[in-house]
């Protein structure tokens, strides 16, 4: 922070400053506007964009010829049919044959222009999305014919894909990525379920599956949307009125609200809200789950849309990271039955750290372990989910009364 030297005055600035910083006071005014400044300088000094153009160039470029992106354009444009049809796997091999192609290009920065802050158009997503269940499709056939090396290559080509996002700073990009690792994961159920795999090819998942321990942060993500707010509270009218196109009345003048103390106070309040999101979302499951987002005063007309969504949006990172375990668990675990004439581990305990090194075994949800109970024909794993509640391995389910259930991976072999 930078310390005031303006005269006595200076002195309560400084203090208000201070207080705020502290949670005692709630600025208003210039000295709001003060805070606001001082921690926009912060943000800027972190390395962090406060800006779109600054947002835009932080989503780095890669290098000519290393970029995925080329590749999977010409993925997409490949792309023909729906998901649900039944000829959907058959007009699609030329697309999954680029999709594997993207898949040896570690870095990925897709077509879009974030200086254009919320208007920015992300095509890509949907093709994406529709991409890895082309991949999930083809990695279940492969199951269901016996060719688990093909089956692995799908599934390696989906797990690249998911990680094609990871570096893109914007929370709905994140969401897909989760989302097309969720179906890179399923096909592994059927696979071990198969029959057994060689100690390189469950070696193999593992890694593909390790490297894209980089999705369970959603920390760029959140920095990218600190930006959007700011790009928000700094709009035009005419700026304004573009983002809130969509809304039934979009009678909201950014202009005349810029004029009253309240649009100083709103601008603080949501900027914590996304620095102390941020902050949590550097922490290790399941203390990031801990974060509370403070409800905003019912005349912050901006954190009003804005905070309340982030009250538990740090519980999608955590599915991801708990899928993420389930699978590695259950590699290991088949690799220990290799070792041991088909035999289950008595415990979990029985792989690590050669086996299941680090936290993979454990719940992010609540640190335990991951739960383990061996079947009369296999084994079930399971994480207890969001609602934090051990259900016994009853698989998680979603209605109009919420999310309940457990995160499940089951082998029946």
């Amino acid at each position: 922070m930078q310390r005031v030297c303006l005269g006595t005055p200076a002195v309560f600035v400084t203090i208000a400053i201070l207080l705020a910083g502290c949670g005692k006071a709630k600025p208003t005014g210039a000295v709001a506007a003060t805070v606001i400044s001082n921690k926009l300088v912060a943000i800027t000094a972190a390395g962090e964009p406060v800006t779109a153009e600054q947002l835009d160039s932080w989503y780095a470029e890669p290098p000519a010829g290393e970029n995925a992106a080329d590749i999977y354009e010409q993925a997409f444009a490949a792309l023909s049919g729906d998901s649900g049809s039944p000829t959907f796997l058959a007009k699609n091999q030329n697309a999954i044959g680029l999709l594997i192609q993207a898949a040896d290009r570690k870095a990925c920065r897709y077509p879009i222009d974030l200086k254009n802050a919320f208007a920015t158009r992300l095509p890509h997503l949907q093709q994406v999305k529709s991409s890895a269940q082309l991949l999930s499709i083809a990695a279940d056939d492969a199951v269901t014919k016996g060719r688990a090396d093909t089956a692995i290559r799908m599934t390696e080509a989906n797990v690249s894909l998911a990680r094609s996002l990871q570096d893109e700073p914007i929370l709905i990009s994140r969401l897909v990525a989760s989302a097309s690792l969720a179906l890179a994961v399923q096909p592994i159920e059927q696979l071990l379920s198969h029959g057994p795999l060689t100690d390189d090819q469950l070696a193999e998942l593992q890694q593909a599956f390790r490297d894209a321990n980089g999705l369970v942060s959603y920390r760029s993500a959140f920095v990218g949307e600190r930006t959007m707010m700011i790009a928000a509270f700094q709009a035009t009218r005419e700026q304004s009125k573009a983002m809130n196109a969509d809304s039934e009345t979009n009678t909201f003048d950014i202009d005349a609200y810029k004029k009253t103390d309240t649009y100083n106070a709103d601008f603080n309040f949501t900027l914590d809200a996304a620095n102390s999101l941020i902050a949590y979302a550097d922490k290790e499951f399941p203390a990031a789950l801990e974060f509370k987002a403070e409800k905003p005063d019912s005349k912050y007309v901006i954190s009003q849309m804005v905070v309340p969504p982030m009250q538990n949006i740090l519980v999608r990172p955590a599915e991801t990271s708990a899928r993420l375990r389930l699978v590695q668990t259950a590699l290991a675990i088949e690799r220990y039955r290799l070792a041991h004439a088909d035999a289950l581990p008595a415990g979990l305990s029985d792989l690590t750290p050669r086996l299941l090194p680090g936290n993979d075994g454990l719940d992010p949800f609540d640190g335990k372990p991951l739960r383990y109970k061996k079947l009369s024909n296999g084994y079930l794993l399971y994480s207890i989910g969001r609602d934090r509640k051990d259900d016994g391995g009853k698989r998680q389910t979603t209605n109009k009364n919420g999310t309940s259930g457990d995160i499940t991976f089951t082998v029946t072999r």
